[in-house]
């Protein structure tokens, strides 16, 4: 009984922003740092709406950033929206978290039409430049890199695993283009006061196999785990994940890919998946279309 209560009053606890500092400090970020940071905020916990991220900004200080990703909805052609229009104060589908940054009076946000990203800080605008309709999605996370940044992922570690490095390997090693999802999403944006409609030319995917990563990271010595308000949460530096990766998705491409046998994005979408694409579209298409037309279990 006395255990029930003790629990019961600790779920009810709010953080106030000195604890969430002292967590985040606890985990290994100084002033300074430049910061990439996803977040599911409500396993935080916190006293108000935006007390991780002004925990967060007191503990970097002036000298430091911190960065997110706020991508957004898109549609396949031929579907495309007319009033899903891409502006750079305008919504994202990445939580809440980059909102809160987008709509902060220092917040910057990328011009990419799908894969924006947004920041504050004193590299936000290092970070950001020239991220438009031209650039590659993950243009961010090669300058993240280029700064010694760090990456922290706090209450979603595994609803949404792993780090946005696994989609900047990806895109390196040519993978990103071969998915024939390529030129097929997109989105209207404008230009020069016109509208314009934009296509993604390299494709992420599923992320929900990133975490198989975390190992790797451990044994390097390189992965730090601790709590920030009732969020678990983990850490590590942003060129020694991408180094790991790389070095292990240079000799196994698919490393990446989720161990779900029904995922239709891993399993039936990348060219240099081809086995696990054959027995797909043989065995598993026919019976989720039966499942959607007929509605079975």
């Amino acid at each position: 009984m006395q255990e029930t209560l003790v629990r019961d009053f600790q779920m009810d606890k709010k953080y106030s922003q000195e604890e969430l500092i002292s967590n985040i400090k606890a985990l290994g970020i100084n002033s300074g740092d430049t910061v990439f940071v996803r977040a599911g905020l409500r396993k935080i916990n916190s006293e108000g709406r935006s007390t991780f991220l002004d925990a967060l900004l007191e503990v970097v200080g002036k000298e430091g950033t911190v960065l997110t990703l706020s991508f957004n909805e898109h549609n396949y052609w031929p579907f495309f929206n007319e009033n899903n229009v891409f502006t750079v104060d305008g919504p994202t589908t990445a939580g809440s978290f980059p909102k809160q940054i987008i709509n902060h009076p220092n917040g910057k946000r990328s011009l990419h039409p799908t894969c924006s990203y947004a920041a504050i800080g004193k590299n936000a605008e290092l970070i950001l430049k020239n991220h438009d309709e031209n650039a590659t999605s993950y243009l961010p996370i090669k300058r993240l890199i280029d700064l010694n940044g760090k990456m922290l992922l706090t209450g979603c570690l595994e609803e949404s695993p792993g780090f946005t490095t696994v989609h900047y390997v990806q895109e390196i090693l040519g993978l990103s283009k071969k998915s024939i999802l390529k030129n097929l999403s997109g989105i209207y944006y404008f230009k020069d006061g016109e509208k314009k409609k934009f296509f993604r030319k390299d494709i992420g995917g599923c992320s929900l196999g990133f975490g198989a990563f975390y190992q790797h990271y451990i044994n390097k010595g390189y992965m730090s785990h601790g709590m920030i308000g009732d969020a678990h949460s983990i850490i590590v530096g942003a060129k020694e994940a991408f180094e790991t990766e790389l070095s292990i998705m240079k000799k196994q491409p698919t490393y990446a890919l989720c161990r779900n046998p029904q995922c239709t994005m891993c399993r039936a979408t990348w060219t240099y998946n081809k086995k696990e694409m054959l027995s797909f579209i043989i065995f598993e298409l026919p019976r989720k279309i039966l499942k959607r037309i007929f509605k079975l279990k």
